[in-house]
């Protein structure tokens, strides 16, 4: 019944957030065959897609296109903003629900999950917990560590006798900034993870000298 569903929604050649949600919750008794349908297909596409998805699932705030747009260039050796320009993707809504409609919505120049119960599935499951970018650490800690990574940026050069002034100023250059700076921390669950960012941190110190 539930493969019934997922093939319904594959055959819309046009998907529109009404007819996703509708179709959801005409299955409420099948959601994990739906989910597991539609997550198989996104674990077997490419790294980006992956990206997005994990970015607007575990985002502690509505992320926009620009926004996530920076967060996914972001790479495990990226040192500065003009170190990730190479893997930044153009995301317009329409590529976005080309490649990601069945799961992604854009409301008001946001993104968000297509329903509250595929993020319920996601961490049921703990989906992408094993992606290879994720490095075994998990897609909270991939993001905890991305933002850490976008805050010790060789050309983040903020003054720090005026704090309030360049942080806005330095915001509309480093998009990706406002976000890092309050929700880094929001990622990290558990004493054993906030141990392991203190040895990321000072491993970072010692490199950096």
């Amino acid at each position: 019944m539930g493969v019934n569903y997922y093939e319904g929604i594959k055959r819309i050649r046009f998907p529109s957030v009404a007819e996703l949600q509708e179709t959801i919750r005409s299955s409420p008794t099948d959601l994990n065959t739906l989910y597991s349908g539609i997550f198989d297909k996104i674990m077997g596409s490419s790294v980006i897609e992956q990206k997005l998805v994990i970015w607007v699932a575990y985002d502690r705030q509505p992320l926009t296109f620009k926004e996530l747009e920076t967060a996914v260039s972001i790479q495990a050796n990226s040192k500065s903003q003009a170190s990730t320009q190479d893997y930044m993707v153009n995301l317009i809504s329409e590529l976005l629900t080309s490649a990601l409609g069945i799961i992604l919505e854009s409301i008001d120049g946001v993104i968000h999950l297509i329903h509250q119960s595929a993020k319920d599935y996601m961490l049921q499951k703990n989906m992408f917990a094993n992606c290879s970018f994720c490095n075994d650490i998990g897609p909270q800690l991939f993001i905890s560590k991305a933002c850490m990574s976008y805050l010790g940026f060789d050309d983040i050069k903020l003054d720090l006798n005026k704090p309030n002034q360049e942080i806005s100023v330095w915001e509309l250059q480093f998009l990706l900034l406002g976000y890092a700076a309050r929700n880094w921390h929001a990622h990290i669950r558990n004493e054993g993870e906030a141990l392991f960012f203190f040895f990321l941190f000072y491993s970072y110190c010692i490199h950096s000298n």
